[in-house]
């Protein structure tokens, strides 16, 4: 007999049990609920992960965050977060979607650089990066590419705010972009955000003079 066809290690009773130690006082009975669940195959295991990254422990929502990176359904289930999580919720599901490094990701990625949380700006940056290094700039360019002017140019200038290394190739891109409305002057686009390079490259000279 397999592990999961012994009566105590069905995957619905393991389930319970991590729901149980989830209601746990003790963070780390809690935490043990996020391992018990990451080892039960199904979407049903992966949507209580999914919720743990509600929970307010950093500590908690970082090991959910790590077992829905590699799990069947954790993307989608991680999107779902974005939508109606709290600010700190969506900071864990960007981390979780980076981890994850599927290109599908980039465009829940770029809505959440446009967040007015500086948090989350931080964890979406980051995750875009780790993107970026898997299939290159390409994808977010054309994401980035797909938002009204003022849209494409906060979400560009924050991103380079966050991680300056990819500043150069988004503004390099920026002549490529087809104008998003009537009216809109991608000539000043460029103009302005080759400035924003320029403070951003000072800025990172003089912190690493320091």
């Amino acid at each position: 007999m397999s592990d999961a066809d012994r009566p105590d290690r069905a995957p619905g009773r393991e389930i319970d049990t991590a729901r149980a130690l989830l209601q746990s006082s003790d963070l780390t009975e809690r935490a043990r609920a996020v391992d018990v669940l990451s080892g039960i195959p199904g979407a049903e295991a992966t949507d209580a992960l999914a919720k743990i990254l509600h929970e307010t422990s950093w500590l908690l929502r970082d090991r959910a965050a790590q077992a829905l990176a590699h799990r069947e359904g954790g993307v989608g289930a991680t999107l779902r977060v974005l939508e109606e999580g709290a600010w700190f919720a969506r900071a864990s599901g960007c981390d979780a979607l980076g981890r994850a490094g599927e290109s599908c990701a980039f465009a829940a990625l770029v809505a959440q650089i446009l967040d007015r949380n500086v948090s989350v700006q931080k964890s979406a940056a980051d995750a875009i990066h780790r993107l970026t290094e898997i299939h290159g700039v390409d994808p977010l360019v054309q994401e980035i590419g797909l938002l009204p002017q003022p849209d494409r140019r906060a979400a560009i200038a924050r991103l380079a705010h966050q991680r300056p290394e990819l500043a150069p190739a988004l503004i390099a891109s920026l002549p490529a972009f087809p104008p998003s409305a009537p009216g809109e002057d991608s000539a000043a686009e460029v103009a302005s955000l080759k400035r924003f390079r320029a403070w951003i490259a000072s800025h990172v000279a003089s912190g690493e003079a320091r």
